[in-house]
């Protein structure tokens, strides 16, 4: 733990006292209050989106680790875009509401 030069709290959890106090119990260090903690979380999502855009550039391959798609009536899943397509990739499905 003495390697570890600061820590830093992402996300709404990050302004709970106890979680600052547990985190300082476990590092033996205050974590540093420096970082809006949900900027830090936008900015960590904006790395990763640039690194995924750069890595294309080289032709370098990202997957969707996940099928992504809706909910449907009685809790149905309705798949739209696969699990290990290749980042980008764009799909469609026509879906409609029910009539209540």
């Amino acid at each position: 733990m003495s390697r570890i030069d600061e820590v830093i709290l992402v996300g709404g959890m990050a302004r709970v006292c106890q979680i600052q106090h547990i985190v300082e119990e476990i590092f033996m260090k205050s974590p540093c209050m420096q970082v809006n903690p949900e900027e830090a979380v936008a900015i960590g999502a904006l790395l990763q989106g640039a690194l995924i855009i750069e890595d294309r550039r080289k032709l370098s391959c990202h997957l969707i680790p996940l099928s992504l798609g809706i909910e449907t009536l009685g809790g149905g899943f309705a798949r739209i875009i696969d699990r290990h397509s290749v980042i980008p990739c764009m799909a469609s499905r026509n879906i409609t509401t029910p009539l209540v």
